[in-house]
């Protein structure tokens, strides 16, 4: 038995992180989320402020 336990209102992807997100009406959802989304993010490895 299926239980509805929310609704999508909006969708966006943000393929660029300093960049605004793109508003998307379908999206395909895979192993590492929606195609196209940001999967990667660098860091310097001197900073120890945490991560992101």
């Amino acid at each position: 038995m299926a239980i509805k336990v929310g609704e999508v209102e909006a969708l966006f992807r943000y393929p660029v992180k300093s960049m605004a997100g793109e508003a998307l009406e379908a999206a395909e959802l895979g192993w590492h989320g929606l195609e196209g989304d940001r999967r990667l993010a660098f860091r310097r490895i001197s900073d120890r402020h945490g991560f992101p």
